[in-house]
This record gives C-alpha cells, structure tokens and sequence, in this order.
C-alpha cells in the first residue's frame, strides 16, 4: 500500500522513512548508497550505475528500491529489488532497458517477462549482483511501498515518496 502522508517538507530532498517509524528526509542518495558498507559493495556499485543511468535519462521519473537492502536488511546475496516509473504514455522499448541493465557489468543470464500489467528484468551479474526491475508508469504510484527507498523523484511526484533512513555499515 502507498504512503500518502505529505512530504512537503523535504524542501527538495527524499523523503525518508526508517524501519522503525521515524521520518524524515534524504538529499543525497549516493550518501544513502555510500553507506550500505564493504560487505554490500556489489549492491552498492550496481544501484549506484542504476542512479546514474536513470538521471541521465527524462524518461525516468522515479527510481526505488524496496525489500531487504531497502530496509537494513540486506547482506552480500541480497538482490536489488527496483521499480523505475517512466513519464508518458508508452512503456520504454524493452530492449532499449535490457540494454541499459546489461551496461552495469557483466552479464552470466538475464530475463525478461511480463509481470502483472508491467515488464519485469531479473539481471545475474558475474560478480554476483543480482537486480529484479519492474518497470511502470510513474503516475501509477501515488506514494511508495512501505520501507522503501526513493533514490530519484523528481517533478511534481518527488514529494509522494519515502524510504528507509541512512543504512548502518554492515561491516
């Protein structure tokens, strides 16, 4: 379900939401992915080339990361669990963003298939990251799932999102 408290105040950052129900905001995401720590340096490196890929790009609205590395709980397996919401009316061409997943390193398999209404990408990476990507509508999302991390929001919906605080070093 979709957090639809106001944001407002973020002034221009993220809003954040911890695991235990703090709130506040984050203005740099390559802080927040920073701090993910030397045992999540694979997910550190491959959600850093996601962020950078996505804010090249108009196209991306929104960018978030949920489930276990979203939350604290991630370790050195831990897949990248991502949704990206792109602007207008007509989904990306899929292989315009199997090309764009298959720019981050290496690739030992990757997959693509229908989810629900959407497209979904799950990426094995020969260092060992793995990212599953859904990829949807921005304006479908009128907040973020629960303990998830907005790492880009941006224009008028930049202030529906939320995310984890600032991860501890898992070191």
């Amino acid at each position: 379900m979709a957090d639809a408290r106001d944001w407002s105040q973020c002034d221009g950052g993220w809003p954040i939401s911890a695991r235990d129900g703090d709130d506040g905001c984050m203005t740099d995401a390559r802080q927040w992915i920073g701090a993910l720590g030397g045992r999540l340096s694979v997910q550190a490196r491959l959600l850093e080339s996601l962020l950078s890929a996505v804010e090249a790009d108009d196209l991306w609205e929104w960018l978030e990361l949920s489930c276990s590395v979203a939350n604290g709980r991630g370790d050195e397996l831990s897949d990248l669990d991502v949704a990206l919401g792109y602007g207008g009316d007509a989904p990306p061409p899929t292989d315009e963003v199997t090309r764009m997943v298959c720019g981050f390193g290496d690739v030992v398999e990757v997959s693509v298939h229908p989810w629900d209404r959407f497209t979904r990408w799950w990426v094995q990476y020969a260092d060992g990251g793995q990212l599953d990507l859904v990829v949807m509508p921005a304006a479908i999302r009128a907040g973020r799932a629960p303990n998830s991390v907005a790492a880009r929001a941006h224009r008028s919906i930049s202030s529906s999102f939320a995310s984890t605080s600032m991860p501890s070093s898992t070191e």
